[in-house]
């Protein structure tokens, strides 16, 4: 359950991709670029994780977070793109 959209219609985020989803405890968000932006908010908005990626992927800890489904915003130079996740 990865929804994607690209703010820029000249760049198609294929490989954008979050796993597992739904999870339970961590997840990975792959098809990212080193130093793209992160940020996880909840259903109301609340910021509940934010960081830089160092590499191709990051790993998430979403172990304290209560179950619910969260929005996963990630900036890069060329491309914007928001995935959600399932928290069960």
């Amino acid at each position: 359950m990865a929804d994607a959209v690209n703010h820029n219609p000249n760049i198609i985020p294929t490989n954008f991709a979050i796993y597992p989803n739904p999870t339970q405890n961590q997840f990975t968000v792959s098809g990212i670029t080193e130093n793209s932006s992160i940020t996880i908010t909840d259903m109301m908005g609340k910021v509940i994780y934010q960081t830089t990626s160092t590499a191709n992927q990051a790993q998430i800890n979403a172990t304290s977070w209560a179950k619910g489904m969260y929005v996963v915003q990630v900036k890069g130079t060329q491309s914007s793109t928001t995935l959600k996740v399932i928290k069960q």
